[in-house]
């Protein structure tokens, strides 16, 4: 793994003018000598909204770290590569990327259009795994490097209306587990965050569904510093030989997500009967029903 002397000098944060971004942000400030700070102003949903937005928050704070401002968009190849390079101009070397940067653009899967589909991904996703990809070349050869991928729950147990969003995170997800495998050998570490914090997005989500309501009061006062704290911590040699993780954290409370694994398994010959008592078993003990929403009431309707 890592030279236990190597202290990360560099880190690139992506969708850092507001929210979650801005967060770790200014966690880091301080404890990294330089902070690649990019943010192309979009509203919720994509549009540009304010395309100078990150040149005016951080004109909001005194700042102990080098900030390198950017608003380039990142949704391709070639804007990934804008990014890479300003920060390669600017900089001894990336050591950090927090990939950070969301949109959301929500319909049901039966009136989503390919549009919608595709401009989500290409923000959520695609521009983040362009990215990774050049700065990783640079983890492999100085054999170190820290990635964080900020997640969402919606792409671990779904949401209505977010195909395109839910696909986005939960594929960042499963490259956290790739990018970790593949880069463990050269003292890269690489792991996700799935944060409860109070951002513009929670003041979108409407209060309509029971379950809804508790999840929103709950959010809304969530701090996202608390996001920013755990990224310092990712990035610390604390955590020197921790890779391939999801965490979670709300305020005072830390936690980590169970890996996908079989919990269960039933053997027999392969008939409707070994189905039937399998399933039997698995909803006696909760297997099948694990989310608190109206999924597990619609399971249970006659059809």
């Amino acid at each position: 793994m890592e030279n236990g002397d190597f202290f990360p000098r560099t880190a690139l944060i992506t969708g850092a003018a507001r929210g979650i971004g801005l967060a770790i942000a200014r966690e880091l400030d301080g404890y990294i000598d330089y902070l690649i700070l990019d943010d192309a102003g979009l509203s919720v949903t994509g549009e540009t909204e304010d395309a100078d937005l990150i040149y005016k928050e951080i004109k909001k704070y005194k700042w102990k770290s080098q900030i390198i401002p950017t608003n380039i968009l990142l949704n391709s190849f070639e804007q990934a590569k804008k990014i890479y390079d300003l920060g390669m101009e600017n900089t001894k070397g990336i050591d950090v990327l927090i990939n950070n940067a969301a949109i959301l653009n929500d319909k049901m899967v039966f009136n989503m259009t390919p549009e919608q589909w595709g401009k989500v991904l290409d923000c959520n996703l695609n521009g983040h795994f362009f990215l990774t990809s050049m700065i990783t070349k640079d983890f492999r050869k100085n054999l170190y490097g820290r990635i964080i991928n900020i997640i969402s729950s919606s792409g671990l147990i779904g949401d209505y209306g977010q195909s395109n969003y839910a696909a986005s995170k939960g594929a960042l997800f499963s490259l956290t587990r790739v990018w970790a495998l593949e880069l463990a050998k050269y003292g890269v570490t690489v792991n996700a965050i799935a944060p409860f914090a109070h951002t513009r997005v929670t003041d979108i989500i409407p209060d309509n569904k029971p379950w809804l309501v508790d999840y929103l009061r709950k959010a809304k006062t969530a701090n996202p510093a608390s996001v920013g704290k755990l990224c310092k911590f990712l990035i610390s040699p604390d955590s020197r030989y921790i890779t391939g993780q999801l965490f979670g954290i709300r305020d005072d409370e830390f936690y980590i997500f169970s890996q996908p694994r079989i919990i269960d398994t039933v053997k027999g010959e392969v008939t409707q009967d070994l189905f039937n008592s399998a399933i039997k078993k698995w909803e006696d003990f909760g297997w099948l029903y694990p989310l608190e929403s109206d999924i597990m009431y619609m399971s249970k309707i006659d059809r």
